[in-house]
């Protein structure tokens, strides 16, 4: 993270003292950097401002199958999913996140130790209150999309086109995924996993990292 703020800011001193003589330049250093962490705070591959563990180590036919956004316990997914306003979010309000969620979670008897931010999205101040709170960030190797989708098949997939042993894949359950697809589609995927020769697993902490 600390690299990128450097970069940032060093961007922007740049182009204030080009800013008179090369003003095309001085735009590009000035925006450039802004890009740069953009990437890294929306991209779910980009790995500079907190690393999201998108496999899992298994010698065998084995996959993790995540449900984000369900009631089901499915390690932690921040307390009130804001997924617009996450990656701005002040130090703070991130804490509350972690902290509230980890509440309600263990009052049910669930103490999580895998955390995945809404969307994939980052936060400069995420990473250190992970680290904090002993949660390891946990992405996805594919995913559904089945808010983007009416039609089961198309959400299997997606999800299993690179199938691959040590792969995380992402569904999704709640009330913003029809219920068509979101009954369906884990059916599918769970009945060609089969096919296939492989088993869901939760993997233990050694095989994530």
């Amino acid at each position: 993270m600390w690299l990128l703020i450097i970069v940032n800011l060093a961007g922007k001193l740049a182009a204030v003292l080009l800013f008179r003589t090369d003003l095309a330049t001085a735009l590009a250093l000035w925006f450039g950097p802004d890009l740069l962490v953009a990437y890294h705070v929306f991209v779910p591959r980009a790995q500079g401002l907190l690393r999201l563990h998108r496999r899992f180590a298994t010698p065998r036919r084995e996959v993790w199958l995540t449900i984000d956004d369900g009631p089901d316990p499915v390690a932690h997914h921040t307390h009130t999913h804001p997924l617009g306003a996450f990656w701005c979010a002040s130090p703070t309000s991130v804490r509350w996140e972690l902290d509230a969620g980890r509440h309600a979670l263990r009052a049910v008897g669930v103490k999580p130790a895998r955390f995945r931010p809404p969307a994939g999205i980052r936060n400069p101040w995420l990473a250190s209150a992970l680290r904090a709170r002993h949660l390891t960030a946990v992405g996805w190797s594919a995913r559904g999309l089945e808010r983007w989708q009416r039609e089961p098949g198309a959400v299997a997939d997606r999800v299993l086109r690179r199938l691959a042993p040590g792969a995380i894949l992402l569904l999704h359950e709640g009330p913003g995924v029809p219920a068509l697809v979101r009954v369906h589609a884990v059916r599918l995927v769970l009945e060609r996993l089969r096919d296939q020769g492989y088993r869901c697993v939760v993997p233990a902490a050694g095989q994530v990292g």
